[in-house]
C-alpha cells in the first residue's frame, strides 16, 4: 500500500510540473494560430536584463530574446550564440529585431526561426549562456531549461 502512494504521489507531482511548464497562452486570428510562453529571465549585466520566450505560429517554433535596458538602449547584432551546457553551441540569425519601452526601460526583441536541429539540441540541454554582438557574454543564471520544456511541451 505504501509503494501505491508513492506512486501516485510522484506521478500527481511530475503531471503538476509539466502542467506548469506547459503553460502558453494560445489565440487563433485570420487562419493564423499561435501559442506564447510568458518570456523568463536568465541573467544580465550591469546594463541589461535578457528574457527567453518560445512562440509557435501555424506549427513553426521561434524563440524570441527580450533585452531590456538600464539605460539607453545600444544597437544589436542580428546574430546571436546560444551556448549550451554540453558545451556545443547553436548561432543564429535573427529574422526580426524590434524596439519598444516596458516599464519606461527600452528594450529589444529578437526573433528567430527555429528547425528541428535546434530545437532538439534546446530540449536536451541546458542553456548556458547567450553571446550578443559577438563579445557580449550574458550568463544564464537562472530558468536555464526554460526553453527545452517548452518546446518539449510543443512537440
Amino acid at each position: 500500500m505504501k509503494g501505491i502512494f508513492i506512486i501516485l504521489t510522484s506521478t500527481i507531482f511530475s503531471t503538476f510540473a509539466l502542467a506548469q511548464n506547459c503553460d502558453y497562452k494560445s489565440f487563433s486570428q485570420n487562419g493564423v494560430t499561435v501559442k506564447q510562453f510568458n518570456p523568463m529571465p536568465i541573467g544580465g549585466d550591469n546594463n541589461k536584463q535578457v528574457a527567453l520566450s518560445i512562440s509557435n505560429v501555424n506549427g513553426n517554433d521561434n524563440l524570441m530574446i527580450t533585452i531590456r535596458f538600464k539605460g539607453n538602449a545600444t544597437e544589436i547584432n542580428k546574430k546571436v550564440k546560444i551556448t549550451l551546457a554540453n558545451k556545443n553551441s547553436i548561432n543564429l540569425i535573427a529574422d526580426r529585431i524590434g524596439s519598444d519601452y516596458i516599464g519606461g526601460s527600452p528594450i529589444k526583441q529578437m526573433i528567430f526561426s527555429l528547425n528541428s536541429e535546434v530545437i532538439n539540441q534546446l530540449m536536451e540541454n541546458q542553456i548556458s549562456s547567450l553571446t550578443l554582438n559577438t563579445t557580449d557574454i550574458i550568463s544564464a543564471k537562472m530558468f536555464k531549461d526554460y526553453i527545452g520544456n517548452n518546446l518539449k511541451c510543443l512537440n
